[in-house]
């Protein structure tokens, strides 16, 4: 794949100006622009509110709003032929579309004497629909024969989530994260809202004198709080440069930076001795808002037990976590004799006894998991759960989910999920598993090759 890249280290102006270039309603549209960079960098606004102002049709849809492919593609052709409320209050015919046969059959409708631009937001979700969607919209003008546009806005690179040909002429454009000077200016905006949030928690405390304390609050000339902002970004930005987290976090430390100021204990131009008072208060913010690299890997076995024992779970996930711990420790030649009822007589033989004199530290679930592929993991769900329930979205679904509570890992395959050739292994430990089994009234230690 032919990807033509454009890193720009100057701001983002430069970066604004290419795109209007490229994106000039009388002009001939690139076939597909991929903008990707760091959440929390302005890429969606900046890219929509830009759209907004130069393309009249220009459609803007998010992936996380699209649960599937049809979904998805009825989102833009209705915004494609404008299914609004009309002056009636009555809304104008809705587009049907089941599939890309007809997408594309809806696309012939469209005028050919116009330019279009779809949006496409959070576009490392298509890689979880089907394999032809994602190429689809990097290629739509060639296959529709439109002068059309998808601008996919993504968190991932684009040779993450797409195969390495096919797909030339797609346009990558790095979008960079905010540069200090930068945040200051936007966090310096915000000052009468972090002003608010001080006043409101002074009427939630109910002091005697709340009116005094609140005409102080007013009293805070900007300076004050542009001091304050270096103090926060000083600490902050050594760890995280996504606005919107740093906005809440400040607005919080705001308040406690404040506090010397309204009981009188510091003078509100000692910046200091108010340093002084907010430094661990910052250092001790951005532990709770952003875990370590280390803690971020560590395996839910070695999390504190306390704490995972107040994890609810849906009662599938709790089948589903079993069946992986299950399949983790358990040989798979031993699945048939766990989990069937009538699995036939077992012949003893001298190498079954002498396994059966295993030390503890030579037991499967002293050695750590092994990894399972999904057509081991569900066919010893179907055999341990009691109902009969059919594959849907909402039961594989379960499976990101226990994924991003770290109960689950990737082995492999990642992206090959819904073909079934991801490998998976559990993280959960025994004693967890079981308190899961009794809240389901299902005995874990009968399942489990240990304790046969």
């Amino acid at each position: 794949m032919q990807v033509i890249s454009h890193t720009f280290e100057t701001s983002r102006h430069e970066i604004i100006d290419r795109l209007l270039g490229y994106l000039r309603e009388d002009t001939a549209l690139p076939q597909s622009l991929f903008i990707y960079g760091s959440s929390g960098t302005g890429k969606t606004k900046i890219i929509a509110s830009l759209l907004r102002q130069t393309i009249p049709n220009a459609i803007i849809v998010n992936c996380i709003e699209c649960c599937s492919s049809k979904v998805l593609f009825e989102t833009i052709l209705n915004g494609i032929f404008n299914h609004k409320l009309s002056a009636a209050n009555q809304y104008s015919p809705y587009v049907r579309c089941t599939n890309a046969r007809d997408f594309f059959d809806a696309l012939q409708h469209c005028d050919t004497s116009q330019s279009y631009v779809i949006m496409i937001d959070a576009a490392e979700k298509l890689g979880d629909m089907d394999k032809n969607i994602l190429p689809i919209f990097l290629r739509l003008q060639e296959l529709s024969d439109l002068n059309i546009c998808c601008v996919l806005v993504s968190t991932l690179h684009i040779q993450m989530m797409t195969p390495t040909d096919g797909l030339e002429g797609t346009i990558s454009i790095y979008w960079p994260q905010y540069s200090k000077k930068e945040i200051l200016t936007i966090m310096m905006d915000k000052f009468e809202d972090h002003q608010a949030f001080v006043k409101k928690k002074l009427v939630s405390t109910n002091p005697s004198n709340v009116s005094d304390l609140e005409a102080i609050v007013d009293s805070m000339h900007i300076t004050f709080f542009e001091n304050y902002l270096h103090l926060f970004l000083n600490v902050t930005l050594q760890s995280c440069r996504n606005v919107r987290e740093l906005l809440l976090t400040s607005r919080d430390c705001f308040q406690k930076y404040c506090e010397p100021v309204l009981n009188g204990s510091v003078d509100i131009n000692d910046v200091q001795k108010l340093y002084r008072n907010i430094a661990e208060v910052l250092k001790s913010a951005m532990k709770k808002t952003y875990q370590s690299i280390e803690d971020s890997n560590e395996t839910t076995s070695e999390l504190d037990t306390s704490r995972m024992q107040q994890l609810e779970l849906p009662f599938y996930a709790k089948y589903l976590l079993i069946a992986a711990f299950l399949a983790s420790h358990n040989d798979a030649k031993l699945d048939k004799r766990l989990y069937m009822k009538n699995h036939g007589k077992q012949r003893k033989r001298v190498q079954d006894i002498k396994a059966k004199a295993v030390v503890n530290e030579k037991l499967s679930t002293q050695l750590g998991p092994k990894s399972f592929n999904l057509d081991r993991l569900f066919a010893i769900f179907y055999a341990i759960i009691d109902e009969k329930i059919n594959m849907n979205c909402n039961l594989m679904s379960q499976i990101p989910s226990l994924v991003r509570l770290k109960l689950l890992t990737y082995v492999a395959g990642e992206n090959n999920v819904m073909d079934g050739n991801a490998r998976l292994q559990c993280n959960a430990g025994l004693d967890l598993i079981i308190k899961i089994g009794k809240s389901v009234g299902f005995n874990v230690s009968q399942h489990l090759c240990d304790f046969m």
